[in-house]
């Protein structure tokens, strides 16, 4: 439910947000940062810094991959925390067991700053990148095919609309606060 919800508010994202930013006149800079910083899943940022202009979709990326790049010193510092109390629980109940490292930092974070380190380098070849970004492009498809394929109405209105309603404060929330803080930085 959470995924299909963060799904829905990211598909309306991409159809409203450039209708807004075309009525309300936004340049590139100012449109690229708010898509990179109010809505959630990459792809459908991507989506919609593009709809706006070809720059605004390059800001979007970049402001949205930092965000990305940002979550891994979160994620490292919050699996510390908790598997730190995980492990004083458990000797406290006489059972001793050491943190492992795939424990504390994701694999999947990993792989991905050290493929942005890589590309920020110049690692890859252009052919390379081309052929990266052309699998990338399923891959993004094929899991935005998977989250509709494991999304089931009939689940949906048994939870009722609770997890919609907190979808739809959340979305008003990061798009006026990110709307506001981009006006309060001078971003024009």
């Amino acid at each position: 439910m959470a995924v299909a919800t963060i799904t829905i508010f990211g598909l309306l994202a991409v159809l409203v947000y450039p209708l807004l930013g075309l009525f309300l006149g936004l340049s590139d800079r100012f449109f690229g940062t708010w898509a990179g910083t109010a809505v959630n899943d990459t792809s459908q940022v991507v989506a919609t810094g593009l709809i706006f202009s070809q720059r605004a979709g390059e800001i979007a990326t970049v402001v949205k991959l930092t965000r990305n790049l940002f979550m891994a010193p979160v994620i490292v510092v919050l699996s510390l925390f908790y598997l730190k109390r995980r492990q004083a629980e458990g000797e406290a109940k006489g059972e001793g067991k050491g943190i492992k490292l795939q424990q504390v930092l994701p694999l999947f974070v990993l792989g991905f700053v050290g493929m942005a380190v890589l590309n920020s380098l110049g690692a890859f070849p252009s052919a390379v990148r081309q052929g990266i970004h052309i699998v990338s492009q399923f891959l993004i498809m094929a899991s935005l095919a998977g989250v509709g394929l494991e999304t089931s109405v009939a689940a949906m209105k048994k939870i009722g609309l609770r997890p919609f309603y907190a979808g739809l404060c959340a979305a008003l929330f990061m798009a006026v606060v990110s709307f506001c803080l981009i006006t309060l930085a001078g971003i024009r």
